[in-house]
């Protein structure tokens, strides 16, 4: 559905929520590896941060997810910076 949105609707990938959620931020919160794995090959701003100051990285490793440690090791592959 991602891929669907981002390229054939034209969605952006980086859009924010009325909380600031990002699909990212989504996905790493519900355990979402696929799409995870899609935003970020597609360029997503991985640093990005809802407005309670949440980022990705935060979200997956506080989510009770059991794919959470996957999409934490794709973020700090991908470049994460917690100090951001």
């Amino acid at each position: 559905m991602c891929h669907f949105l981002h390229y054939y609707v034209g969605a952006l990938l980086d859009e924010q929520d009325s909380t600031g959620k990002t699909a990212l931020l989504i996905s790493t919160a519900e355990g979402r590896e696929r799409t995870t794995d899609y935003l970020i090959k597609n360029g997503c701003d991985i640093n990005k941060r809802d407005k309670l100051g949440q980022s990705a990285l935060y979200l997956a490793m506080v989510s009770s997810n059991l794919s959470s440690s996957e999409n934490i090791r794709k973020l700090l592959r991908a470049g994460n910076d917690s100090r951001k």
